[in-house]
């Protein structure tokens, strides 16, 4: 059983490799690579290999993480997949606000222009605080 129980932590390691490795990068933060999240899986799974026992029985312990990281793996997956998007859509009120409705379009152009290295002229962001 011990040996089972190891060949699936192992598999689990690989498999979150694998999603790490698999994870888009976040473009704001391309140049600190200590802040993708990518980065975050790949610990996660080092640590999934080497973490030391917490109770007293090895036996519970690695059935505790293989079924911990089975459902790290599944939430991942389902993130990456766009699943919670796609399950819990955004209805248009939550898109635009009343108060404000082209603020996420502003926010979106804003991200890409960030991407790009590109800043707004300061009139044009003094004039978007007045």
């Amino acid at each position: 059983m011990a040996t089972s129980s190891s060949n699936q932590l192992r598999k689990l390691h690989s498999q979150l490799v694998k999603l790490s490795k698999s994870w888009p990068i976040d473009p704001l933060r391309a140049h600190q690579p200590e802040l993708q999240l990518s980065r975050s899986i790949a610990q996660a799974a080092d640590r999934l290999c080497a973490s030391p026992s917490l109770y007293t029985d090895g036996q519970t312990t690695e059935m505790a993480q293989i079924e911990g990281a089975s459902r790290v793996i599944s939430s991942l997956q389902r993130l990456k997949d766009n699943e919670i998007a796609a399950k819990f859509p955004l209805s248009d009120k939550m898109r635009n606000p009343a108060s404000f409705p082209n603020h996420y379009d502003e926010l979106k152009a804003g991200v890409e222009r960030a991407v790009r290295g590109e800043t707004l002229p300061w009139y044009k962001r003094w004039f978007r605080s007045q």
